[in-house]
């Protein structure tokens, strides 16, 4: 446990400066010559300090505390990116709704038509007015294991919109699109 950082009491500081008005040493009446002249010895003179009240010093103490906050919450971010590197860090640094619902559907295995598995995405995410950043996080966790093993081809930090990540995503696996058979097609 921390401990909370020391703040000095107020205390009034002493000056040695030179006093404003003069004064007379106490031997004014002695013939001796350097006696009784006016003189500008230092005279001790008490300078007020401003008190820090007890609410400015706990202002003061949580905003160190405030500024540890963010600053772990900074580098749990940079880990997570650096994790998720995929993600640029505009799409990372969103934060999660606290209402947000990861979408209940089939994942995908890239055997099945992608356009199904984007379109049943979207419409789902619509649903909850879902912000395109919250979207490019949400979409992975509907991938089977070996189809997100493609993100890591991905470049560092690229995808940066859905309609992006959903490009790549469509030009990667257009090869398992249904293909819709005719009557000519089966002859």
């Amino acid at each position: 446990m921390e401990t909370p950082p020391t703040v000095a009491p107020p205390l009034a500081l002493v000056s040695l400066a030179p006093s404003s008005a003069p004064h007379f040493n106490s031997l004014a009446s002695d013939p001796n010559p350097h006696w009784g002249q006016l003189s500008w010895m230092p005279t001790p003179t008490l300078v007020e300090t401003p008190v820090l009240s007890l609410e400015q010093r706990l202002e003061e103490m949580m905003g160190c505390k405030i500024a540890e906050a963010m600053s772990n919450k900074s580098n749990r971010q940079q880990s997570m990116v650096l994790e998720e590197d995929h993600f640029s860090l505009e799409v990372m640094t969103i934060p999660l709704p606290r209402d947000f619902k990861q979408p209940k559907m089939e994942k995908y295995d890239g055997s099945s038509d992608y356009v199904d598995h984007l379109r049943s995405f979207v419409d789902l995410m619509r649903l909850q007015a879902t912000l395109d950043a919250i979207m490019c996080r949400a979409f992975p966790p509907t991938l089977r294991r070996e189809v997100r093993d493609w993100l890591a081809t991905l470049p560092p930090k690229s995808i940066r919109t859905f309609d992006d990540f959903s490009k790549s995503f469509a030009a990667h696996f257009a090869r398992s699109k249904r293909v819709k058979k005719t009557a000519i097609s089966l002859m």
